[in-house]
């Protein structure tokens, strides 16, 4: 039995992943990237390193001086600082950027790893641009899909999975697609379509088995698969929750809490939750989950 990847959270620190996720964030109506004061990424390294290459959408710290930022610090929902490695902080300007943010009263992390790790997992979020207003992050940014489990499963919308350049980027080797849509076209990727409706009469119980040994395929094989389904909040991941509960041995609230840190949005509709509970009581005998109440809460 493996243990459920759960990750693992000090509040001074953010991984890697959890920068990645948090920067492709998605709700029903907006990307978190493209509103300049949802995160606020300041790089601490010498300014030449920064000019060559960043963090997409990161300042270097020292605009903090300017009005424009130093103004809004408090209106930010995630401020994160990072360096060259783990704890490679330039050290002067580092205290300077942390002086300036204790003063003003705003909590921060520092990226574990630093600019080092996350350049080396997520290349293709790194560059040259230094951007701002909303409308040249929406004509200049992309949203990847969320990264669930530790660099080798992805969730996300059919829009994503149809961007030739955004799986290669992301390295993806399997595409796993629940929707009526999307249908796969790119030379290369192994597919699984799986023909369902995100409504209260599919039966998606019937497909569980068939997903969880396709996503495992993936993985035994050293793939990287992406579960979509049209917006990536529904049936996607119903299908992710079904292979984390039969590969990892977790309840469905185990789960569904980690799938939702890693990808707020995601919310199977009321059938396929239920469906999750009855796939439970297969895998335990029991049930864990009280499949009302998470309903209630989602």
């Amino acid at each position: 039995m493996r243990p459920l990847p759960l990750p693992t959270f000090e509040d001074e620190y953010i991984s890697a992943t959890d920068l990645y996720n948090v920067l492709n964030n998605v709700s029903r109506t907006s990307c978190h990237l493209h509103d300049p004061l949802y995160t606020l990424l300041l790089d601490t390294r010498p300014m030449a390193d920064y000019t060559y290459k960043h963090i997409q959408s990161a300042f270097h710290s020292s605009a903090l001086k300017a009005s424009v930022i130093n103004s809004k610090l408090k209106s930010f929902t995630h401020i994160v600082i990072y360096g060259s490695g783990d704890v490679d902080l330039d050290i002067e300007q580092s205290e300077k950027t942390i002086n300036i943010l204790s003063q003003e009263g705003v909590s921060f992390e520092v990226l574990q790893g630093g600019y080092a790790e996350f350049s080396a997992r997520f290349p293709f979020m790194c560059n040259e641009m230094a951007v701002w207003a909303e409308t040249e992050r929406v004509r200049k940014l992309s949203i990847y899909p969320s990264l669930i489990l530790e660099d080798w499963l992805f969730q996300g919308s059919g829009n994503q999975a149809t961007d030739v350049s955004m799986i290669a980027s992301c390295g993806i080797t399997h595409i796993l697609n629940i929707s009526t849509e999307h249908h796969g076209a790119i030379d290369k990727i192994k597919y699984l379509h799986i023909r369902l409706m995100d409504d209260g009469k599919s039966d998606f119980s019937n497909h569980f088995v068939e997903v969880v040994k396709f996503i495992e395929m993936a993985k035994s094989s050293g793939g990287k698969i992406l579960v979509h389904c049209n917006l990536g909040v529904s049936r996607s991941s119903t299908a992710t929750l079904a292979y984390m509960m039969y590969s990892y041995h977790c309840p469905l609230l185990d789960a569904f809490k980690l799938l939702r840190m890693r990808r707020p949005i995601s919310s199977p509709n009321k059938s396929f939750l239920y469906q999750l509970a009855d796939f439970e009581y297969y895998l335990f005998g029991e049930h864990l989950t009280d499949a009302h109440e998470l309903w209630l809460a989602v």
